[in-house]
């Protein structure tokens, strides 16, 4: 029974919508990220719009997150590298260590991992930028605004999404005083 209800609840919760570069997207509430308008209900169909907008070959994702939403990432073939998991089809490495890799991919994202590698985020970011990315690629992360030294990049775009009350998030041209998700996008 509580559980029918968690599922009458959720399938009401993702029928509200946001803003993101005009387009509309629909709130993605999930019992992993406890039904609350947290961040991730934001970031997973933005990183969603970005995979059903951007074609692509060889996808990476940086930071084991897609695995935790299996209904939104299930038919996304790409390949998942991660220090800490210890999960079936992740490559449980340091994304540092995996950049000797010969694989170049035309689509890179990261769903708030970077701003949990201190110091050297940024320099991993570029790592990933110049090794793992190929020509004509797009690399995407999001992240709480203030917790990376956002540098610059070549082609660097960033989008910001401001948590506007506890039920509403919004599309905003720079950082206010709220909590602010920042998108990083950069292009090869």
């Amino acid at each position: 029974m509580i559980f029918k209800l968690l599922d009458i609840i959720t399938r009401q919760l993702n029928k509200r919508t946001f803003l993101f570069n005009r387009e509309p997207l629909h709130y993605f509430f999930h019992s992993y990220n406890n039904f609350g308008y947290k961040s991730r209900c934001i970031e997973i169909p933005i990183i969603r719009w970005y995979l059903g907008n951007r074609p692509h070959d060889r996808c990476l994702e940086i930071g084991n997150v897609g695995s935790y939403y299996y209904e939104m990432f299930n038919t996304i073939p790409r390949t998942v590298v991660d220090r800490d998991e210890q999960v079936y089809d992740t490559i449980q490495m340091d994304i540092k260590d995996y950049l000797g890799s010969r694989t170049k991919f035309d689509f890179i994202f990261s769903i708030s991992t970077f701003e949990h590698m201190g110091t050297e985020a940024w320099d991993n970011l570029m790592h990933v930028y110049h090794d793992l990315l190929k020509p004509g690629g797009l690399l995407v992360i999001t992240f709480p605004y203030g917790e990376i030294d956002m540098g610059f990049a070549p082609s660097c775009s960033y989008y910001f999404m401001e948590r506007v009350n506890e039920i509403t998030w919004r599309q905003t041209s720079k950082p206010g005083r709220r909590e602010t998700i920042c998108i990083m996008e950069i292009r090869k």
